[in-house]
């Protein structure tokens, strides 16, 4: 568990496990634990999700999940067909589907090493205008192959980094009394918008739209998290 869930919460033998946390980090002396606050429960956990501390930052923060994980699971799944589609070979597809998910492994490293150096938030608004760009660029380069598998890979690491700042960024938005409900929450959102990105892609190919159409439309669902990133803030600047 967290320094904040032990100090407020107090669970058995925390405070062994606090200085045991503090040695780890090379903190010296032996530290207490303040006093426990005891806090009023509220019959439904949710709730608190929307009350006036919380309303603005779960909004924010469900947006950003919805938006960032319907772009990851298009990409993800029709990318192989449509560049099939587009003329490419069933070889072809797959590797550049191939290429976004090796793409994928390096984008949440990347993103830790940028964000030990500059604040998570600013670091994941970045990723997600980086990956709008890069989106846009993947498809309209799609004819050459070598091009498609270089920015296939670009896309790949940023998306998927986009993904491990959502996840970073989330315990900063909620206290740690309601932090595991918000987290929970905001995941589920984001799982929504994985379930339509697949049927609401073909629904427009339905509908007429080709797919430079979806992947810029998909562009701009990544600047839609953007904003919400933008105005986003997390406790310790609400707090200053």
């Amino acid at each position: 568990e967290s320094i904040d869930f032990l100090t407020s919460k107090q669970p058995k033998n925390a405070e062994v496990r606090l200085n045991l946390i503090a040695k780890k980090i090379g903190l010296a002396g032996d530290w207490k634990l303040p006093a426990k606050v005891e806090k009023v429960k509220s019959k439904l956990p949710i709730s608190q999700l929307f009350s006036e501390k919380y309303l603005h930052s779960t909004l924010l923060i469900w947006t950003a999940f919805f938006a960032i994980m319907f772009s990851f699971y298009f990409i993800s799944s029709w990318t192989p067909a449509l560049l099939k589609e587009a003329g490419m070979t069933t070889e072809q597809s797959v590797s550049v589907g191939m290429m976004i998910s090796l793409g994928g492994t390096c984008g949440a490293l990347i993103y830790g090493l940028l964000a030990s150096r500059w604040t998570a938030r600013g670091v994941l608004i970045l990723f997600t205008v980086l990956s709008s760009a890069a989106i846009i660029t993947f498809i309209l380069s799609s004819s050459v192959l070598w091009i498609a598998m270089v920015f296939g890979i670009l896309v790949g690491a940023l998306m998927n980094g986009c993904i491990s700042g959502l996840y970073t960024l989330n315990p900063l938005t909620y206290d740690a009394d309601i932090r595991s409900t918000g987290v929970g929450w905001s995941i589920g959102i984001g799982r929504i918008g994985a379930i339509l990105a697949p049927t609401i892609a073909g629904q427009l190919l339905d509908m007429g739209w080709d797919k430079q159409s979806l992947y810029v439309g998909v562009g701009f669902v990544m600047l839609i998290s953007t904003i919400a990133l933008f105005f986003l803030k997390s406790r310790s600047e609400v707090k200053a």
